[in-house]
């Protein structure tokens, strides 16, 4: 069985954070508690003030946990931008700044567990890779 780890996007502070605990409080409300900010950040049910990005079970060729909404260069100026989608980790395609392809399967780049292709950052912090 996998590990289940997430990462957070945080909206309100334009930064990944990585929460040590995710759950429900009495009120059924989801919350998660990242160290690194020293407070519990409430979850909205629409889910737009932290951005909850789940760990793939795998890593990258230089040991890099590979996590949703990363991004993965293929070289020339050729990134992927990863993402889940009907029940498989897919990647959208993007050469030269224009999207390409929509929906690839992530397993064509993994090898015994690893991507074969290094993260690069995130759809967040890195935009400006994919436009």
């Amino acid at each position: 069985m996998r590990e289940l780890k997430f990462k957070g996007w945080d909206t309100l502070f334009n930064t990944i954070v990585v929460p040590e605990k995710i759950g429900l409080d009495e009120s059924r409300n989801l919350y998660c508690y990242c160290a690194q900010m020293s407070k519990v950040r409430y979850i909205p049910r629409d889910n737009t003030q932290v951005q909850l990005l789940m760990y793939l079970g795998i890593q990258d060729l230089n040991g890099i946990d590979v996590c949703e909404g990363d991004i993965i260069d293929f070289g020339e100026n050729c990134y992927g931008a990863i993402h889940y989608k009907d029940a498989e980790w897919k990647y959208t395609f993007y050469s030269q700044g224009e999207k390409a392809s929509n929906d690839l399967s992530l397993s064509d780049w993994i090898e015994k567990g690893v991507l074969t292709k290094p993260v690069v950052g995130n759809i967040y912090s890195h935009q400006y890779l994919l436009q």
